[in-house]
């Protein structure tokens, strides 16, 4: 190879004057510093709700509107407007919540960080209609019982339905 071969010098092959470091551009085409990755969608700050009475298991569904029990199952998961949280003791309903979903309106991963928080909630089973695959390896590998349930029905008679309450 000859030293004044022009593509060891850096010229040549296409890339202009950029490919020895000169002329404008961003830094890192420069070979500066790398900006590092693309800041991602900031998770809703969520606090987990307190555990369930011992003896007891949680029971979470996406539901479409606040009414308890009385409520429809949501059509989605993840972007459900709610999230119907109810402990379950003796086939008996013992508490039941109707939380705002914080991630309903969110970004990218909406489905994961719902899922991290039932977990962290202390979430036992999940009702729902349809989960994405991401979610549901989470909720799985976590020993999360999935059952899977019509939308639109009331979520007192998918509870009794699946044979969580009486």
């Amino acid at each position: 190879m000859r030293k004044n071969n022009l593509y060891a010098q850096g010229w040549g092959g296409g890339y202009g004057r950029r490919r020895r470091g000169w002329g404008g551009g961003p830094p890192w085409a420069r070979g500066g510093p790398s900006p590092g990755p693309a800041p991602g969608p900031v998770a809703p700050a969520v606090q987990p709700i307190p555990p369930p009475p011992p003896g007891s298991i949680r029971v979470a569904v996406p539901t479409n509107d606040p009414g308890g029990l009385n409520a429809t199952v949501a059509g989605v998961f993840a972007r459900a407007p709610f999230i119907t949280i109810i402990d379950v003791s003796g086939s008996k309903p013992v508490n039941v919540n109707s939380i705002p979903n914080p991630y309903a309106y969110g970004g990218g991963g909406a489905g994961i960080g719902l899922a991290q928080w039932l977990l962290s909630s202390g979430v036992q089973v999940v009702l729902a209609p349809l989960l994405g695959p991401n979610v549901e390896d989470i909720l799985a590998q976590s020993g999360v019982r999935i059952i899977y349930v019509q939308p639109g029905a009331r979520v007192a008679d998918a509870l009794r339905m699946n044979g969580l309450i009486t």
